[in-house]
Parts: C-alpha cells; sequence; structure tokens
C-alpha cells in the first residue's frame, strides 16, 4: 500500500512555483504530514492538488520523482500573499477556520490591516468540543458558500474538514494552511525576518524560535524522508 500511496500522491504533486488555483481543495506536504497521511490514503486520493510544504522536502522529492517540484507554503512568504491579494482586488470572499479564539482575533486583526479590503465573511476557530459544533461551522460555510476556505487544525484535522465541507455542498477553492494562522497572532504578516527568508533559512528559525518543532525535525522528518525512499522504491 505505501508504495500504491506514493503513486498515487506523485500524480497530486504541484510542481510549479507560482501556481495560484482557482477552484478545487489543496494541502501541503511537508515530512511530518507524509508520515500522517501516508496511513490516512483516501485523504490524497480525495484531494485536487498537493503542494510541497519545506525547501528539504521538495529537494527530496525532486531528485526522487526525477522532476522539479518546487516549495511552496501556505504562508506570507509564498502562496498567501497572492490568494489574499487575489480575493481583495476582485471582491471574492473568504472564510477562515483555525487556531484558538484569541490566536483568530489576532490573525485577522492582522490580515484586515495588511488587506483593508478582504471580505472575511466567516472565521471560526478549530477546537471543537463535540461533533455538532464542528458541524454548525460546516452547515454555515455551505450556507454562506465562501469563495475562498482557509483551514488551518493540523493534519489530518484540515484535510478532513476541507472534505466534509464540500461533502456537504460548499463549493469553492480551499486551502489547509497548518499553524499559519498561530504564526500571524503573534503580530506580524512577515512571521520570518527577510534575511531568513532570504537565505533560506526558515528551518533554523523555527528551530530556534519553536520549541515543539525541534523535535519534528530530529525524529519525526528522518524517519518520514526514509519512509518517502522507501516507498518510491518499493523496499
Amino acid at each position: 500500500m505505501s508504495s500504491e500511496f506514493f503513486q498515487m500522491l506523485a500524480r497530486r504533486l504541484v510542481a510549479s512555483s507560482v501556481p495560484v488555483p482557482t477552484a478545487g481543495l489543496y494541502s501541503f506536504l511537508n515530512p511530518h504530514s507524509y508520515s500522517v497521511l501516508r496511513n490516512e490514503p483516501e485523504i490524497i486520493r480525495s484531494l485536487d492538488g498537493v503542494f510541497v510544504d519545506g525547501l528539504g522536502a521538495s529537494l527530496l522529492l525532486s531528485a526522487i520523482c526525477l522532476r522539479r517540484i518546487h516549495r511552496v507554503s501556505f504562508d506570507s512568504t509564498s502562496l498567501a500573499p497572492a490568494i489574499f491579494t487575489q480575493c481583495a482586488d476582485l471582491g471574492r470572499s473568504i472564510a477562515f477556520v483555525g487556531g484558538t479564539d484569541g490566536e483568530l482575533r489576532a490573525a485577522l486583526r492582522v490580515l484586515q490591516d495588511q488587506f483593508p479590503r478582504l471580505a472575511i465573511v466567516l472565521a471560526s476557530h478549530g477546537f471543537f468540543r463535540a461533533p455538532v459544533d464542528e458541524l454548525t461551522v460546516m452547515q454555515e460555510i455551505v450556507r454562506k458558500q465562501p469563495e475562498v476556505l482557509v483551514v488551518g487544525m493540523g493534519t489530518p484535522l484540515q484535510e478532513r474538514f476541507l472534505l466534509k465541507v464540500r461533502d456537504l455542498g460548499w463549493r469553492g477553492l480551499g486551502f489547509s494552511c497548518g499553524g499559519y494562522l498561530c504564526q500571524m497572532a503573534k503580530g506580524s504578516f512577515y512571521y520570518y525576518p527577510k534575511w531568513i527568508d532570504r537565505l533560506q533559512l526558515r528551518f533554523l528559525y523555527r528551530f530556534v524560535c519553536e520549541p515543539h518543532i525541534r523535535r519534528r525535525y530530529l525524529t519525526t522528518y528522518p524517519i518520514a524522508a526514509a519512509e518517502m525512499l522507501k516507498d518510491r522504491f518499493y523496499w
């Protein structure tokens, strides 16, 4: 099954460096989410496309897939500004789900300061106490039909949310965004110092500033890299 998963994933990888999708559901793959989604292949099967989030992951997947796969993240260093600019300029409605109440409010303040014309029609935290609470938010999304939906709940919850709300009748462009809302909640649209971004040292910045990410870098990521190689070459 693991080799079949990799083949299916490879067909959904988006290789372009400057993609701005207009429809469909998209997630962003890093080594951690690879290990998670490897055990839930139906999620990858149901998505319209998968971007590779992280320079190391893009280099490894480029090598083993024998084609250039650019790093694309849903954050302020990559795809998010293009999506927000498009929504603001074209009057496309957008909704957000993710983070705690406080994180969400802080992130949206930053976002509205950066994009005053952004039409946010719905915003909900991502910590649901019961399935009925999640369903209520989904039904509200279906009712309001935002043209763009951004969900940051961690893998695989965010991907499941996008797929379930589509099954309920929402029709629009959807993205997972991991911890992006939490990054903006710290008070700035640009999480990384410019020189860090320019030198492609984002992984090192997160290693130093985010203690919880260190375990992933030191344990989960090497294991995931081995899993990618194993899955690709049918070990």
